[in-house]
């Protein structure tokens, strides 16, 4: 797990796709999948079972040898377990959007940025949408992306404060560059006076009610 948060790792396409597979919320599936198919699966990696691996050699030591600290980690296990399964019926009602809290190294008062990807069916045409929120030194910067079938793209970015949108006006000519060379067609980029609205997953459920 702590190979997750190194910020050497990079955050490009591919990268992400590996950490969201391994992410835990897919566990059962592959489970499923390598009981169906026959085929050997590499659960190594998937943080769900790195999990409950660890779970299963507390509870083997609280056996041998309790102590408080082992307690404490037990408690700390279950929680993450029940954050996984709040999140994986999250997906299960909304299987088009991923929400995704990227892992890095931070202090204990920083605030966590937010990525939620987004897919929309219209006209029987596929359209992939991201939403960005992340927390600069001069405030919140939200970004709205809009990705269609054509590689066309369209880009809004609404800043929290006058500082920042000064800042992100000088840098558009430099971020659409930037665009260009990924070889999308940027269709548009423009600063926008409404933050972008991401869509509402919450679920509520008291994690004390799950039982794992």
């Amino acid at each position: 797990m702590e190979q997750v948060t190194k910020r050497n790792q990079g955050l490009n396409a591919d990268n992400i796709k590996q950490k969201l597979n391994d992410s835990g919320l897919f566990l059962e599936s592959k489970l499923a999948t390598q009981a169906r198919n026959q085929t050997p699966q590499n659960f190594k990696n998937d943080l769900k079972n790195q999990i409950l691996q660890l779970q299963q050699q507390v509870t083997d030591l609280q056996q041998q040898n309790p102590s408080n600290s082992l307690n404490k980690l037990s408690h700390l296990l279950n929680q993450a377990l029940s954050r996984l399964t709040v999140q994986q019926v999250q997906l299960f009602e909304n299987p088009t959007i991923t929400p995704l809290e990227i892992p890095y190294e931070t202090t204990k008062d920083n605030i966590k940025d937010y990525i939620e990807f987004r897919k929309v069916n219209q006209n029987d045409k596929n359209q992939w949408e991201a939403y960005i929120d992340s927390t600069l030194t001069e405030g919140l910067l939200s970004v709205k992306l809009r990705l269609s079938d054509n590689g066309t793209l369209d880009c809004y970015l609404w800043c929290e404060t006058a500082p920042l949108q000064n800042k992100v006006e000088q840098q558009l000519g430099s971020l659409q560059e930037l665009l260009d060379r990924t070889g999308l067609k940027l269709n548009n980029i423009q600063i926008s006076s409404q933050k972008p609205v991401k869509t509402d997953t919450s679920t509520k459920m008291a994690l004390i009610d799950i039982k794992i």
